[in-house]
């Protein structure tokens, strides 16, 4: 499965997506970067940085195990989440 180019939000699904900002709660890994989080949260998301919760420079293990347990969405860049041995989709999803 590839990657295609999404068509430009509407207005509509704009204001329907909002209605998540008090359900929501993710945590950003060090590789989104600590000014994303401060964004979402400027914003009313509720949103961890990795380094807020102690887990600065842990592995990935560590994060993905915290965020699991808090019930949080992991934003990241980091491909290692990819793999499938270390982080099975039976795991990553609730």
């Amino acid at each position: 499965m590839g990657w295609s180019k999404l068509p430009p939000v509407t207005d509509k699904q704009l204001r329907e997506f909002g209605q998540y900002k008090k359900k929501a709660r993710f945590l950003i890994d060090e590789s989104v970067g600590e000014a994303i989080a401060r964004i979402l949260q400027e914003q009313g998301w509720n949103a961890v940085f990795v380094g807020d919760v102690g887990l600065g420079g842990h592995s990935d293990e560590n994060v993905f195990a915290f965020a699991w347990k808090d019930n949080r969405v992991l934003l990241t860049h980091d491909r290692d989440f990819l793999n499938d041995q270390r982080f099975p989709p039976h795991r990553t999803q609730a």
